[in-house]
């Protein structure tokens, strides 16, 4: 009985997800404080995982250059096509890391290290002074 009961929860996980369509964390915050679900805890984001017949899962994160660590904008979404490549940038105002991967629900990391599944390559977490200047 029990066995019975393991494949047919089994059976109903893998039909949940027969259609094959990933799906991405989505949300966009300004100035978060700490502990803000959509930075540290996307899956307690309210409506905030949704289906993405797109190519790209990401992640934007923009802190100011005079206080790294101090997130300005944030954002998860899903996208057909990147701006950018996945890595860092700093600019006289702010350090942008952006993100990208391609499976499911694989943004869900802090977007300061690289996601899994597939991402579009350069990917690495590197310190401000390291970072590429625009």
């Amino acid at each position: 009985m029990v066995y019975r009961l393991h494949i047919l929860f089994l059976l109903a996980a893998l039909a949940w997800r027969a259609d094959g369509q990933k799906r991405c964390y989505t949300c966009t915050t300004s100035n978060p404080p700490p502990g803000d679900p959509c930075v540290e805890d996307p899956a307690n984001v309210e409506n905030g995982i949704n289906p993405c017949d797109k190519n790209y899962c990401t992640i934007f994160r923009q802190e100011l250059t005079e206080k790294p660590g101090i997130i300005r904008s944030f954002s998860r979404g899903c996208v057909d096509r990147l701006d950018r490549p996945d890595g860092n940038s700093v600019n006289p105002h702010f350090i942008q890391y952006q993100r990208s991967c391609q499976t499911d629900l694989c943004n869900s990391g802090d977007g300061t290290d690289p996601v899994g599944g597939g991402g579009s390559g350069n990917e690495g977490k590197n310190a401000p002074d390291q970072l590429k200047k625009e």
